[in-house]
């Protein structure tokens, strides 16, 4: 696996929790950083420089796509992979993810680890 950090994104604990497990059963040496909304995500990337980022759409205080005009307005081009997270998939509104190259897919809830072997 390529990717050294992975940064979740996510208002919703348990779903942080449950992420963070799959992720490390399946690639125990990765660094898991956990943001509870986009703002306090962008505070973890001033010092944090991760290689996926997974992205929740339905938070308080900063949603997925707020969060995503913001980091793309203060990393230009160094970006991470990002894949959006979402418990309803209709939920990801495809047009407006499609406008940062970065987000490569919108994935249903909860990540899966047949998922995570398919993206990283």
């Amino acid at each position: 696996m390529n990717a050294k950090t992975i940064l979740i994104i996510d208002d919703n604990e348990v779903d942080r929790f449950l992420h963070e497990a799959v992720i490390y059963r399946a690639y125990p040496n990765v660094e898991v950083l956990q943001a509870f909304d986009g703002l306090h995500a962008l505070e973890v990337l001033e010092s944090a420089k991760p290689d996926v980022i997974f992205l929740d759409i339905n938070m308080p205080n900063m949603n997925g796509i707020e969060f995503l005009k913001a980091y793309y307005a203060q990393k230009g081009s160094d970006m991470a992979t990002i894949y959006m997270l979402t418990s309803l998939y209709q939920d990801c509104d495809r047009v407006e993810v499609a406008k940062y190259d970065a987000v490569k897919e919108c994935l249903e809830k909860p990540l899966s680890p047949d998922m995570l072997a398919k993206i990283i």
